[in-house]
């Protein structure tokens, strides 16, 4: 992908990922997304505990590939398979897809996480019919002939992290993965097989698909399909209702990326706060600290302790407020993310009541000592 092609400011928190600041955020550890380069890497992985959400799966595979690399050999079966996905990623990511892995000649993405889109199913079969689309440039390009299986099936899934503790793959897990998977076998070359859940969501746009009942290894039961052939660019649907997610560019959001917090739910701790707001405890406790309690220290102690717990506080509120109102997050925290967030908004509080402690001391102090 180019980078003309990538938006300038992660589409799911608006942090700036271009320019002197995206520069300055990639010196913070913030980057784009191997899996989604329109989103940054801590969103595309913000997820820790997983959860079930709807979402739409998509496979594509290569035909006859193997053959091709016995023809061929490794190198040069390596120079089209590494273009091919190149062009793949490409085509899924302007679509808003989460490319999940590729596993030998296959490509698997995700449609709805972690962007959320409520066409997710029509971005998911737009993105088939543009891989079709490109493979004639591919196949002019190495002189061979190049086709498609896809398999397209919507439901809901698990997604979250999986692995040991040495390596860890953001994935989904489902009936619904297995499903893409069987239907993309089940596929012809350059053809998309559709579940009964997904023709359902772009059934208006392609009513001349062919629908029917097919047993798939797996399944108890027969499954229903549609099939959906290769379309010219010129007999494509007119109803074309994609339009393209973006942010503009969030001076907030990018404030508090710097401050650790680039994601929507995502908050800063600020355990340093509650220290500084209990300057007299820790002077008292420890004579050695005796320091931290004279005014010309102790007040702009305070002053950086009250900005810091502000700053949590409005983080945990930026958070609650921006996905109550996107659309582009799951709306539910997991549990690890509600404990996150009620421990920073517990240590903002803590902090300001620290402060204030301290500073009624002060007060009562000089009025009782004076």
């Amino acid at each position: 992908m180019t980078q003309q092609s990538h938006t300038r400011s992660c589409i799911v928190c608006g942090t700036v990922l271009d320019g002197p600041i995206g520069s300055l955020m990639r010196m913070a550890g913030i980057r784009r997304s191997p899996q989604n380069p329109n989103v940054c890497n801590r969103c595309s992985t913000h997820i820790q505990e997983g959860r079930i959400v709807e979402l739409t799966i998509f496979f594509a595979d290569l035909v006859g590939f193997t053959a091709m690399t016995n023809e061929l050999g490794s190198e040069k079966a390596f120079e089209i398979i590494d273009a091919v996905f190149k062009n793949a990623s490409e085509i899924l990511i302007r679509h808003d897809a989460f490319v999940d892995k590729f596993i030998g000649d296959a490509v698997m993405a995700m449609f709805n996480i972690p962007v959320r889109r409520n066409d997710h199913v029509f971005q998911a079969v737009s993105a088939a019919e543009d891989l079709l689309k490109a493979l004639p440039r591919l196949q002019e390009q190495f002189d061979r002939s190049l086709q498609f299986r896809i398999g397209i099936a919507s439901g809901h899934a698990h997604v979250g992290k999986i692995g040991s503790k040495e390596r860890k793959d953001y994935t989904a897990i489902g009936e619904v993965v297995n499903l893409a998977s069987r239907l993309q076998t089940s596929a012809s070359p350059d053809e998309i097989v559709l579940n009964e859940a997904a023709y359902g969501a772009v059934a208006k746009i392609y009513p001349s698909a062919k629908q029917q009942s097919i047993h798939v290894k797996g399944f108890d039961q027969p499954v229903s399909v549609a099939r959906i052939g290769s379309t010219p660019a010129e007999a494509r649907p007119s109803e074309r209702p994609y339009a393209p997610l973006r942010r503009q560019i969030s001076i907030g959001s990018t404030l508090l990326a710097l401050l650790g917090a680039p994601c929507i739910g995502a908050a800063i701790i600020g355990p340093m706060s509650i220290a500084l707001g209990a300057g007299a405890i820790f002077s008292a406790a420890l004579p050695a600290m005796e320091f931290l309690d004279s005014p010309s220290v102790q007040y702009p102690l305070f002053l950086f302790a009250v900005i810091g717990s502000i700053a949590n506080l409005f983080v945990v509120w930026l958070g609650y407020h921006r996905r109550k109102k996107s659309l582009l997050l799951q709306e539910s925290l997991t549990r690890y993310e509600k404990i996150k967030t009620w421990s920073v908004a517990s240590a903002g509080i803590l902090s300001l009541l620290l402060v204030g402690g301290e500073l009624l001391l002060h007060h009562l102090g000089h009025h009782l000592f004076r």
